[in-house]
């Protein structure tokens, strides 16, 4: 999305992962509850971000020309910062979690 507006053309913002600490710092204390420890912020330098129409869309890296999945957007703060926060699908639990879905998927589709 752009501005609030959902766009036919696909978009992108490139986001830049911040330090735990360092987001926990930028953040109002009313939002410091949602940085759990299976999130991870990412904030960009040009204004681009994941706004709330985007809940769900992937944030990637390149390495040695292919894009690798690091997290899912979780949830856009406020207007008012550029910070985003990422739900982190290699956290432990996360990972546990899509492992479950997964069987649970592939059984479904054996009945």
């Amino acid at each position: 999305t752009e501005h609030e507006t959902i766009s036919d053309v696909l978009l992108s913002a490139e986001l830049t992962p911040t330090e735990f600490s360092a987001c926990m710092n930028q953040l109002r204390p009313a939002f410091r509850r949602f940085l759990t420890q299976d999130k991870f912020c990412a904030a960009s330098k040009d204004g681009g971000q994941i706004n709330r129409l985007d809940s769900g869309v992937g944030l990637t890296y390149l390495e040695n020309g292919q894009h690798f999945l690091a997290g899912l957007a979780s949830t856009k703060i406020t207007r008012e910062t550029v910070i985003s926060l990422l739900t982190n699908i290699q956290n432990r639990e996360i990972h546990a979690w899509l492992g479950e879905q997964k069987s649970r998927l592939e059984r479904l589709h054996k009945e």
